[in-house]
């Protein structure tokens, strides 16, 4: 009974000290009215007028609220370095919206321990993160970050933001319907897009050649070559998308590789091959028999 008596107590020891990591989490930092954050104090009145500015005029044209929030380290608020796009997006999501921020908001945070800045934005500004924008953001602040240059980090990550959005909006329709489309079929394509594109185009020819391709008894044979251009269509286009729902199925790549090659083959051979319906039918001489 005793050293069941012990057990409990080491049991409830384990149960506090998790609890305590547990409520010792990430903490968000708070601020004010303004939207600028400079918990840090790490810029003087006259560079945080300077990015006040500039975030005004990214309001203006923009219909958007930037928030810059500046702070002296992350362990400061229980994270690292490792969790800092995790931070930013709590920010956003979790403390920035009781100060008037939603879906169009924008948040700017630099971390002067880590020389690092992070930018997170709503969901009406997905677009803007398309291609290397968030890398080439950070890249080109780290430096700037180190040298203590903060406001020139923050002023002209707010103009290439700006510029961003400046092209978001003034795409016009037609281009991005083309740019939806081509990211739809990159999503389902089995190929990168390029190549994509050239396999259709294959196909097409394929298919045009299909017209007017005759068997080897010299009768017009329509349908083989279009069933090869049919079947290299559908294989191209949504065979890449088979092949991420079987990988993230099982959650093993090389299933989908193993499991996609012999549909391939079997799309090749029903399409690509002449069938009974094609061939011409036979007949019976009756003088034959006599």
């Amino acid at each position: 009974m005793r050293g069941l008596h012990h057990v409990n107590k080491l049991a409830l020891a384990v149960l506090v000290l998790l609890l305590t990591s547990l409520s010792a989490g990430q903490t968000l930092p708070r601020g004010n009215d303004s939207q600028i954050w400079d918990l840090a104090e790490l810029l003087s009145p006259v560079e945080t007028d300077l990015v006040r500015d500039d975030i005004k005029q990214f309001q203006t044209d923009h219909d958007s609220r930037i928030w810059v929030i500046l702070v002296e380290d992350l362990a400061r608020y229980g994270t690292t370095i490792y969790e800092f796009s995790d931070f930013s997006e709590k920010m956003l999501e979790e403390r920035l919206p009781a100060y008037g921020a939603n879906e169009s908001s924008i948040v700017i945070l630099v971390t002067a321990g880590e020389n690092a800045l992070d930018v997170r934005s709503g969901k009406n500004w997905e677009e803007l993160w398309e291609g290397p924008l968030l890398d080439d953001l950070r890249g080109h602040a780290a430096p700037l970050i180190e040298k203590e240059r903060y406001s020139t980090a923050l002023r002209e990550t707010v103009l290439t933001l700006h510029q961003k959005a400046s092209e978001q909006e003034h795409r016009s329709p037609l281009s991005k319907l083309a740019k939806n489309g081509f990211e739809f079929i990159d999503q389902w394509a089995l190929l990168p897009l390029y190549w994509t594109i050239a396999a259709l185009l294959l196909s097409l020819a394929i298919f045009a050649k299909g017209l007017t391709s005759k068997g080897i008894d010299g009768t017009r044979d329509p349908f083989a070559l279009k069933k090869v251009s049919l079947g290299l269509s559908v294989t191209v286009l949504i065979g890449g998308g088979v092949y991420r729902f079987l990988s993230d199925l099982v959650d093993w790549q090389i299933v989908g590789f193993v499991l996609m090659f012999p549909a391939i083959i079997i799309i090749a051979a029903r399409f690509g091959g002449s069938s009974d319906d094609d061939e011409p039918p036979h007949t019976i001489n009756m003088l034959d028999t006599y």
